[in-house]
């Protein structure tokens, strides 16, 4: 005679198969947040990506103003070479006298003073003050 309580009755396979399903499903909280790192990573590598083509791009179709700033000021650690500050400064000498290049200079200057690299700005700066 097999005599069972109902605290020991045995587990059916089906059971410990749905048992060990439950536990296996993610935190949902832990895959959102691993989520939204993922999304936050894959944006930030996006937009660096995004910003070093326009950069490309205006460099290749801009004055040559523009192109000695663009490398002047290029979001990297390589400090400001003397040969882009000197091209600057020839270019300001090479504008005709009509021609206002200092507000044009300044301008610049300021936009990339506020760009959100702090590389860009410290550079900017740099430039200004030389």
């Amino acid at each position: 005679r097999n005599q069972r309580s109902a605290h020991a009755q045995p587990t059916s396979a089906f059971t410990r198969g749905l048992a060990a399903l439950r536990d296996s499903i993610p935190d949902p909280n832990a895959f959102k947040d691993t989520a939204i790192n993922s999304l936050s990573a894959a944006r930030e590598t996006t937009t660096k990506l995004t910003s070093n083509i326009y950069r490309e791009v205006k460099g290749l179709t801009s004055s040559e103003l523009e192109q000695v700033m663009l490398k002047a000021t290029a979001p990297n650690d390589v400090p400001v070479k003397g040969k882009h500050v000197e091209r600057l400064v020839g270019v300001t000498y090479q504008i005709s006298g009509r021609y206002d290049i200092y507000d044009a200079v300044l301008r610049k200057l300021w936009s990339k003073m506020v760009e959100k690299d702090w590389r860009t700005t410290v550079k900017a700066l740099y430039i200004l003050h030389r």
